[in-house]
């Protein structure tokens, strides 16, 4: 996804009042949850005072490491764990009671969990022949072939769930999820079983689905790249609570702590200083980013205070942060502030990335501009992108 694409979802739809999390605590004990919610016993605490609100039409997403209990709180908010404290509300109205069948919340996982003994059409169908979403042949007819041709699959109906491939098969439970018009969807690592290529690909597609749809959707994830392509807005969570929820442009230029900016992909962090640090390429490193001329989508433009940013903070380095430039004398390229020297070279989409080791700030992954062969073991000149750089508070937490 391109910054304009990000910057587009600066305004989220929230229109209406939507999904309401306030203050959810959910713990685990030896008996589970629903022992624990009962007992009140102390055990693992899942999910520690989530509070978050997903307006009507809009796709947040829960993204964090394994074990950060991003799933345990979907979970909650499906109703299929109990709460320790805290609630859960649709329109400002608490679902604490609602049985799950009831909520008008629909599911769907990362294994599609389709019924083998269906062709795709019965499985598209599935939700409309039982409880509130019931429908009548005609209607839910014409609701599965605008569903099938919504994922891409229009002349699938007939053919059995069998024969599909795996983003087949997730296409065909979205579709099935999206059947009754849940009033919320809530997807938990809907892709994370498919390569990467198809996961990019579907990621894609599936928010074309939801915003096509008005569709309010949660959204579970491990992976950056699939929220920011897929939400409105990014909630981290790391364990147990939430770290920063804000938009995906936002969230990547203005990471709130150093951890999330590490869980974000930021690799390494340099500390701005007034007196010299005592390494000549650090000092470089702060004077490139952070020069008040720099783009204005990094932390030398508008988006500091007058364009500066202040003594005491932590510039966090992106991968791509550095680039390999050409000499300056050839007349090419920008003039390099850095000398690193290359332990690795990888192809990426036609593109030389390259791990080089920069005094004072470890091995770093610097781009190359295309048909570049860096070698390995050899010096060479890196310039600073500040558009790939963003400013953390040093104090933060770790």
């Amino acid at each position: 996804m391109t910054d304009a694409e990000r910057d587009e979802r600066d305004e989220p739809r929230t229109a209406g009042a939507g999904l309401g999390l306030h203050d959810v605590v959910v713990r685990y004990d030896g008996g589970g949850a629903r022992a624990a919610a009962r007992r009140g016993a102390s055990g693992t605490t899942a999910v520690d005072g989530v509070s978050l609100h997903v307006g009507t039409g809009e796709v947040v997403a829960l993204l964090g490491p394994s074990g950060c209990g991003k799933s345990s709180l979907l979970r909650a908010v499906a109703g299929l764990e109990p709460l320790a404290g805290g609630r859960v509300t649709w329109d400002d109205v608490s679902v604490g009671d609602v049985p799950v069948h009831r909520r008008g919340f629909g599911l769907m996982f990362q294994d599609g969990q389709l019924f083998e003994h269906r062709d795709v059409a019965g499985n598209v169908a599935f939700g409309l022949t039982v409880g509130s979403g019931r429908a009548g042949r005609p209607e839910r007819d014409a609701r599965v072939a605008e569903l099938l041709a919504l994922v891409g699959l229009a002349e699938y109906g007939p053919r059995p769930v069998s024969t599909l491939s795996g983003g087949e098969r997730q296409r065909v439970a979205l579709a099935r999820a999206l059947a009754p018009r849940p009033r919320l969807l809530l997807l938990d690592e809907p892709l994370s079983a498919l390569d990467r290529a198809l996961r990019e690909r579907l990621a894609d597609d599936l928010r074309a689905a939801l915003v096509a749809t008005g569709t309010t959707a949660l959204f579970v994830t491990h992976d950056q790249d699939e929220a920011f392509a897929v939400a409105d807005r990014v909630a981290v969570m790391d364990a147990g609570r939430l770290r920063q929820v804000d938009t995906p442009g936002a969230l990547w230029r203005h990471p709130a702590t150093r951890q999330v900016a590490q869980f974000l992909g930021y690799e390494a962090f340099v500390p701005v200083s007034v007196a010299p640090s005592g390494s000549p390429q650090v000092d470089d490193v702060v004077r490139a980013a952070t020069c008040p001329t720099g783009s204005a989508d990094g932390p030398g433009g508008p988006d500091g205070p007058d364009g500066l940013v202040a003594a005491g903070s932590l510039l966090a380095l992106a991968p791509g942060a550095l680039v390999v430039t050409e000499r300056p004398d050839d007349g090419r390229g920008a003039d390099p502030v850095l000398k690193g020297t290359v332990v690795q070279v990888s192809a990426r989409r036609g593109r030389a990335e390259v791990r080089v080791e920069v005094d004072g700030l470890g091995a770093l992954t610097a781009v190359a501009p295309l048909g570049a062969e860096p070698r390995v073991g050899s010096v060479v000149p890196l310039a600073v992108d500040p558009t790939a750089v963003a400013v953390v508070p040093e104090d933060g937490p770790a």
